[in-house]
């Protein structure tokens, strides 16, 4: 054999392994065999590495969901400030319209002229 078979034989046992490892690789198995469920995952990276990206992404979690929680409880403060002010107006409006009508209601005396009937 030459250098240049060498190569290629290498090359290809690399690649092969390549394809296995990406196959295997954080791959999670889930199976139901005879009414019972099975559940693992195949990982090759390290689990000490895996365990800190873990936690780091449950930190990122929780935070985006503070955020979330925070922004829901603007929302809804905004929104009953909002109602509360609408409801202010139209009680403002209600008593208005109410002194009108009471104006409209009072008792006003009018003069009716009686005109003699001509036969």
């Amino acid at each position: 054999m030459d250098s240049g078979s060498i190569a290629g034989w290498s090359g290809l046992v690399l690649s092969i392994i390549g394809i296995i490892y990406s196959a295997i690789n954080h791959k999670h198995i889930r199976m139901r065999l005879c009414n019972r469920s099975f559940e693992f995952s195949i990982d090759v990276d390290s689990t000490e590495n895996v365990k800190k990206k873990e936690e780091e992404e449950e930190k990122k979690r929780e935070e985006q969901q503070k955020k979330k929680e925070e922004e829901e409880k603007k929302k809804k403060d905004e929104e009953k400030k909002k109602s509360e002010e609408e409801i202010k107006i139209k009680l403002e409006e209600e008593k208005k319209k109410a002194e009108e009508e009471k104006k409209k209601i009072s008792f006003t005396p009018r003069v009716f002229k009686i005109q003699p009937l001509n036969f």
